[in-house]
């Protein structure tokens, strides 16, 4: 009534050549710790799931580990796996849906749901049919407005802190093994934040 869950995914014919793809292994509890960028061709056959601006991925197995993000900003070519429910907000604001779904209760209401001994799964159905309190509009509406910025804001620091990690990693070894100058090592590590903005 408040969300969609799954709604959109890519045919064969509209992949983009590239993609920037989240596996389940890159997320944890509300953040999102690696994305690769791969030749869609070369991707998973899960690599499959369109996000959108606002959506909140939760990993379908094993819930009681709490493996979801917020969708903020994303690129045009972002892709999730299948092994994800993307929750796309209809009726709420995707702040407010955002921490509805998280909360303990909620987990909780997945790890009982889940299926299986080995990997145990919930479903798009589990979410679709999971109960939440809704708040008059302009209360939502209210909430999102005070807490919005804060999430943008924990996005754009997020995205720097991954490209200063990138950095260290491209740049550290040249710099130890004296391939690369401190002066240089300088230079680039301003390109790389430059073009990461």
């Amino acid at each position: 009534e408040v969300a969609d869950v799954n709604a959109l995914s890519i045919r064969n014919g509209d992949a983009p050549a590239e993609i920037e793809y989240i596996d389940i292994s890159s997320v944890s509890t509300g953040r999102i710790d690696n994305i690769q960028t791969i030749p869609f061709e070369d991707a998973p056959g899960r690599a499959r799931r369109i996000v959108r601006h606002g959506d909140t991925i939760w990993a379908t197995v094993r819930p009681n580990r709490r493996s979801y993000a917020l969708i903020l900003r994303p690129s045009e070519n972002l892709i999730v796996s299948t092994g994800f429910a993307v929750i796309t907000p209809s009726k709420v604001p995707y702040s407010y849906l955002y921490k509805s779904i998280t909360t303990d209760a909620f987990s909780e209401y997945l790890t009982n749901h889940a299926t299986g001994s080995a990997y145990p799964a919930v479903n798009a159905n589990d979410f679709k049919s999971a109960d939440i309190l809704i708040p008059s509009a302009d209360v939502a509406e209210a909430f999102h407005s005070i807490v919005a910025d804060f999430y943008e804001e924990k996005a754009i620091f997020e995205r720097k802190n991954n490209a200063l990690r990138e950095a260290r990693d491209l740049l550290l070894p040249r710099l130890v093994s004296g391939e690369l100058s401190v002066e240089v090592g300088e230079i680039e590590l301003d390109d790389i934040l430059e073009t990461d903005k």
